[in-house]
């Protein structure tokens, strides 16, 4: 497995013609978390040379779309910066080697392209086999709920930030088979959490799917919005872990 190795200098080194070469502390803090396992930048330089997926920023892996060449699916979102434009299940970040056999977490950013209350969710990246669930995060009316399929959160117990066409909505997903909980966190603060001893025990079927849910079909279902930043942890991030990728997500502008 290739790893990228970083050298920090003094100052910044800004050269015309060039993109401008900086890595902030926080992206060098986030890059060292173990659990790290997907990392994707939503910019023409994170592009995986193939163009079938997005350039891991740690490992240079390619994360696939679920089919449509990210060339194809960056544009300016409402800030002026390129976002990935999703509305098309062949648009969604879709991995399917992401386990999901122990703890996890997810986080992304996301706005409506047009349409306010618009948003995309997360998922399983496969259908569940015998004796397994998918895990999810949907969206109805610009409320989430979060769960698996047979347990679940509901619409109307979701009271946090909605989503609006000229702001980001920052996404984290927090699986954590020790303590038997899912929880939700939209903009650095916990909105909605699921507990039930199940959640220790369950069988998930593999792989994350992000801007999209793949739940009783194969094909992600997906609304008309911009995604920047997808990320995805083999573990329970800690709280001080949750506040250092908010912080990035709240900052990033890929």
């Amino acid at each position: 497995m290739t790893v990228r190795q970083i050298i920090q200098l003094a100052g910044s080194l800004d050269i015309p013609g060039l993109p401008q070469l900086d890595v902030s502390s926080r992206e060098i803090e986030i890059a060292n978390l173990a659990s790290l396992k997907l990392w994707g930048a939503t910019a023409k330089w994170g592009i995986s040379n193939d163009d079938l997926g997005l350039e891991d920023r740690v490992t240079a892996n390619k994360i696939p779309l679920n089919g449509s060449p990210p060339s194809t699916r960056l544009e300016n979102a409402f800030d002026g910066k390129p976002a990935l434009l999703l509305g098309t299940a062949a648009a969604v970040v879709r991995d399917t080697t992401f386990d999901t056999t122990g703890s996890f977490t997810v986080a992304f950013n996301q706005c409506p392209v047009a349409d306010d209350l618009s948003a995309v969710g997360a998922s399983s990246a496969a259908l569940p086999g015998t004796g397994q669930s998918y895990w999810f995060i949907s969206t109805a009316g610009g409320k989430f709920r979060i769960g698996t399929s047979n347990l679940f959160t509901q619409f109307t117990d979701y009271t946090g930030p909605v989503p609006s066409k000229t702001a980001w909505l920052r996404m984290m997903l927090k699986y954590d088979r020790a303590a038997g909980t899912m929880t939700l966190y939209v903009n650095g603060v916990q909105q909605v959490k699921l507990t039930n001893d199940a959640l220790k025990t369950l069988s998930l079927a593999p792989g994350v799917c992000l801007g999209g849910i793949v739940t009783t079909s194969s094909t992600p279902g997906t609304a008309s919005c911009y995604m920047r930043s997808p990320m995805a942890f083999n573990s329970a991030l800690t709280d001080g872990e949750l506040a250092l990728v908010d912080k990035y997500l709240a900052e990033t502008y890929y």
